[in-house]
């Protein structure tokens, strides 16, 4: 088969922060192999973990700018 099947599984949550604030927690994997084993998931995840720290961050100073009058 040239094009063996992939997956593609998502995952999102909206999380109650307090103060009339929520935030959305969105997770994808896409274009698994199928037969990939839980390792090279965990080692995906494991990226993702990487640009969330880094986005988060970015989006925080974003929000407190706007908190802040800088518009």
């Amino acid at each position: 088969m040239d094009n063996p099947i992939k997956i593609c599984m998502s995952v999102s949550r909206k999380v109650n922060l307090g103060n009339y604030e929520s935030g959305d927690v969105f997770l994808s994997l896409s274009d698994v192999p199928v037969g990939a084993t839980q390792q090279q998931v965990e080692d995906a995840l494991q990226t993702s973990k990487i640009v969330w720290d880094v986005l988060r961050a970015e989006v925080n100073q974003k929000a407190a700018a706007l908190k802040g009058g800088d518009r």
